[in-house]
C-alpha cells in the first residue's frame, strides 16, 4: 500500500471525503492526480496537510509505519477520556 492508497482508506475510513478534503486544505486534486500517476509524492507542505487532516501521521502515510488509530480507536479513546473526566468531576462525599 502507498501514500495515496493509505490516504484513501484513511478518508473513507472517516468519511472523509477526498475532494472536499483537499480543497479544504488549499491542494489542488488536478496536481494531487498527477503526482499519484507519476508515482510520486505530493511536497511535503501538502502531505502534512492530508495527515492533519486525516488525523494520522506523514510517517504513517508515507512508510505505513508508526502510529496509526483507526476511527474506532479514535472514539473508544474519547469515551474513556470523557468517563475518567466525570470520575475527576464527580463531588466525593466525606
Amino acid at each position: 500500500m502507498d501514500f495515496y492508497e493509505r490516504v484513501k482508506c484513511i478518508a473513507k475510513e472517516r468519511n472523509i471525503p477526498l475532494l472536499q478534503m483537499l480543497k479544504d486544505n488549499g491542494i489542488n486534486y488536478e496536481s494531487y492526480k498527477s503526482a499519484k500517476r507519476l508515482g510520486i509524492l505530493p511536497r511535503a507542505d501538502e502531505a502534512c496537510k492530508i495527515a492533519e487532516a486525516l488525523h494520522t501521521t506523514v510517517e504513517y502515510l508515507v512508510t505505513g509505519q508508526g502510529r496509526y488509530i483507526s476511527a474506532e480507536q479514535l472514539i473508544d479513546l474519547a469515551n474513556e477520556v470523557e468517563k475518567k473526566f466525570s470520575e475527576l468531576l464527580r463531588p466525593t462525599s466525606e
